[in-house]
Formats: C-alpha cells, structure tokens, sequence
C-alpha cells in the first residue's frame, strides 16, 4: 500500500485495458435467484419452465456459480408444482454452461 505525506492511502489508478495481468485472487460472486428469489417473490411457485430461458443467459453475466435448489425448493416443487426436482437441476445444467450448482443444506 502507498500512502502520502500525510499518512492518507493513495488510490491505485484502474487499469480497465483487455491485457491488464489477471488478479491473484479474483472476487467470486455466486447469484442465489434461482433458490432463493422465487421462494421470496413468487411465494414458492418459481415453475422450472420460467427459470429455463434465464438460466440460458446467466453464464454470460459471469457469475461464479448459481444455487438453483436447496432449502424449501425440493418439498415445494413436489407438493405445488408437480414437478421432477432432479430434473430441474438436468435442465439447467444442459441449457447453462455452469458445472457449479451448489445447494443449500440446512
């Protein structure tokens, strides 16, 4: 860190540029939407057909990884939704490209 003649910490200026050297540890953001946003916004009824046209776009955002399931997912998606929890994790792996779904466990 360099700081100035008054002991205040100078700011590093960006370097935006395409060639710029790649962080040693580069910040890692995982998106919960997938788990967590429809149980908040559609009171537990997100249908895996409405997740499939987003989960398609969603590695280009350039999370680290999506939580698709955990948590209250599996019970609802059986008891309201008449719907395959494993197959839901099939389809969003097969239409994303992302190998990191990690899950909730409580």
């Amino acid at each position: 860190m360099k700081y100035d003649k008054h002991g205040v910490l100078e700011i590093t200026e960006m370097n935006y540029s395409a060639d710029r050297p790649a962080a040693a540890n580069p910040i890692k953001i995982q998106d919960v939407s997938f788990r967590d946003g429809h149980q908040s916004i559609f009171a537990t009824r997100g249908r895996t057909e409405d997740m499939i046209p987003v989960a398609e776009q969603m590695d280009e955002v350039g999370f680290y990884s999506m939580e698709v399931w955990g948590g209250a997912t599996f019970d609802t998606m059986h008891r309201y939704l008449n719907e395959d929890p494993w197959e839901r994790i099939r389809d969003v792996i097969t239409r994303s490209k992302f190998g990191r779904l990690p899950k909730l466990c409580r």
